[in-house]
């Protein structure tokens, strides 16, 4: 067989005979991958959210009114839990008052039930 009677062989070949499988060939690859990729995400995830020390009610309504009457910036973390079993990340704000549901409602417009706040900490010479 000559060369060139060797390339036209291969070129009728993979013109009539072959089937790409495409994508499929790599389909266990991509989803080990795609699933190792995810888990990584969630524990860089699990791992950026800080853990605040639980508080008392007591103390932590006792911290939003020093907070609330010396206009000072709060971090919150509430007892919420995402899907995937981590607390929500911290969220910061000027304590602006209550919604009269027994709320806390910060500047950024987020209402937490203060039965569901875990931790509040006061954030010295926040900047306005």
């Amino acid at each position: 067989m000559t060369g060139a009677e060797y390339i036209r062989r291969v070129d009728q070949f993979f013109r009539t005979e072959y089937e790409d499988r495409g994508m499929l060939k790599w389909r266990g690859f991509l989803i080990s991958d795609h699933i190792a990729a995810l888990k990584r995400q969630a524990r860089e995830e699990a791992a950026g959210v800080p853990v605040l020390p639980k508080m008392a009610e007591g103390e932590i309504r006792a911290t939003l009114n020093r907070a609330y009457t010396s206009k000072e910036t709060v971090q919150v973390q509430s007892t919420d839990i995402d899907p995937n079993l981590n607390l929500y990340p911290v969220v910061e704000g000027k304590v602006m008052g209550s919604n009269g549901h027994d709320s806390l409602v910060l500047d950024t417009g987020v209402a937490i039930p203060i039965g569901r706040i875990r931790s509040v900490q006061v954030i010295p010479y926040a900047v306005q």
